[in-house]
């Protein structure tokens, strides 16, 4: 998600697309855990945080792969992305079962905490270093 938003406006001159098709991507990515939280919750609960995380970073893996094909069709980003957005609810769920499985009662809270301020601190990485990275780009209008 973090990867398209800061940079849509050079992704739709490079690309040629609408702003709404590149947001999309990032929409799409966020949309997939609500609807993917219970199975991955059920993956996670029966067969382990292993299992959980193998599974969803394999899906995501696959999702990132799809992007690179957008030099064929930008359609491969948004597929990549709803594939990717898949893959996170089994790596994301998992933090309440390992402060459960590997901590004890006491640090189990600071536990959690923890996990859920490196995910936050992550999200931020991930809108600051696109834009940073792209500050002086000028991209020429249909010329990828």
């Amino acid at each position: 998600m973090n990867t398209l938003n800061p940079i849509a406006d050079y992704l739709c001159t490079i690309y040629g697309q609408e702003n709404t098709v590149v947001n999309l991507g990032g929409l799409l990515f966020t949309l997939m855990h609500p609807i993917f939280t219970f199975p991955a919750s059920y993956v996670i609960d029966t067969y382990g945080t292993r299992v959980g995380i193998t599974i969803g970073s394999f899906i995501a893996l696959v999702g990132v792969g799809l992007r690179l094909l957008v030099n064929n069709s930008f359609g491969w980003v948004i597929a990549g992305q709803a594939i990717a957005g898949i893959g996170r609810p089994f790596i994301l769920n998992c933090q309440a079962k390992i402060s459960a499985n590997w901590f004890s009662s006491k640090s189990r809270g600071k536990v959690t905490q923890i996990l859920t301020l490196v995910l936050n601190v992550s999200l931020v990485i991930g809108i600051l270093i696109p834009g940073i990275v792209f500050s002086g780009y000028k991209p020429e209008k249909g010329n990828p």
